[in-house]
């Protein structure tokens, strides 16, 4: 069974509530395409909860910094300051900025990133790991990743794709690229 397969037998399960939309929300919609916005969310989110994720995209919204020109041009310090509810801002400032600057630089443009860029460009990123890269794909670009963790691997093993997975989730061993994935 390959990953679009499980994919579609857990959406015929479940319903659509895997899909983007339905639960990883794009604010405001003013990057091109809107979803690319789920790239700075991802960024965000990182080592945070998503409950601190609205104010921080808020205050973005405010500085006008929602769009991969925007950050790519704003000086770090000031979006520091605007994502600081997330923690680790200066961090994040930085990454937000490194990928909004290679979007720009490498792509182009927003549309262009969504397109074409992938997982091996994505994780050669500092602070981009395999489960952003993979969230990144799966909600801004959409195209089919499997964002996994550890904390999946107990989860996994109930599912019908058998326990390889699950063993590798639960190992921490994602870099074996779960189900044989392609570079997407």
């Amino acid at each position: 069974m390959d990953l679009e397969e499980i994919y579609h037998l857990l959406k015929d399960r479940h319903g659509p509530r895997s899909d983007p939309p339905t639960w990883w929300p794009v604010f405001y919609g003013h990057s091109k395409p809107p979803e690319f916005e789920r790239v700075i969310t991802n960024i965000l989110v990182q080592s945070s909860t998503w409950k601190a994720v609205p104010a921080a995209v808020e205050a973005l919204h405010h500085l006008n910094l929602l769009t991969a020109r925007r950050l790519a041009d704003a000086p770090v310090e000031e979006i520091a300051i605007a994502i600081k509810p997330t923690g680790l801002h200066l961090q994040k400032a930085r990454r937000l900025k490194a990928i909004c600057n290679r979007t720009i630089e490498q792509f182009g443009g927003e549309e262009k990133f969504c397109n074409e860029t992938t997982r091996s460009e994505l994780l050669l990123m500092e602070g981009i790991g395999e489960e952003t890269a993979d969230r990144i794909l799966l909600y801004s670009c959409g195209r089919l990743a499997w964002p996994v963790d550890t904390s999946y691997g107990p989860e996994i093993h109930s599912w019908p794709c058998g326990t390889a997975v699950g063993d590798a989730a639960s190992r921490g061993s994602k870099e074996q690229n779960l189900l044989g994935r392609m570079d997407l």
